[in-house]
């Protein structure tokens, strides 16, 4: 049984060296703006999820994936030379949506925020003075000022 603390010092391991290799030694130009921002090791440590996202809006997420499938032979050679680890995990990608979650979800907030702000500056019934029951609002007014007619 593989220990849960040697798993997570091969996550840190996997972590920093594929974002090394993504960010900074794949040629495809396709991949210069990648970012690797998380990596899931398997129990057995024989499998890898690498959680990407890019900010380059001329390559679709599609185009991204491919691009890295077919890096895929080249990372795991790369990672073989630099760690020691008894096998080379298999590698595989995810694009990593909760950056676009989280800009949805702070625009959602800020939207309610403004409509709350507005609802809260506008005046309301309850601050004006209350209505007369013979509706003689105007004379109550300039009777109560001192004003007269």
């Amino acid at each position: 049984m593989t220990s849960e603390k040697r798993q997570q010092r091969v996550r840190g391991l996997l972590m920093e060296e594929l974002a090394i290799l993504v960010g900074s030694e794949l040629e495809d130009p396709k991949l210069s703006f990648v970012t690797v921002t998380d990596v899931v090791v398997s129990k057995d440590l024989h499998n890898v999820r690498v959680y990407v996202n890019h900010q380059d809006e001329n390559v679709s997420k599609r185009e991204l994936m491919i691009h890295l499938e077919k890096a895929i032979p080249f990372l795991r050679g790369k990672v073989a030379e630099r760690l020691t680890l008894r096998s080379v995990p298999e590698i595989s990608f995810e694009y990593d949506e909760s950056a676009l979650r989280a800009a949805r979800l702070t625009d959602i907030l800020n939207q309610i925020a403004q409509e709350r702000s507005a609802t809260e500056n506008t005046p309301s019934d309850a601050s004006a003075p209350p209505a007369r029951a013979d509706g003689d609002n105007a004379n109550a007014a300039n009777s109560t000022t001192g004003d007269a007619a």
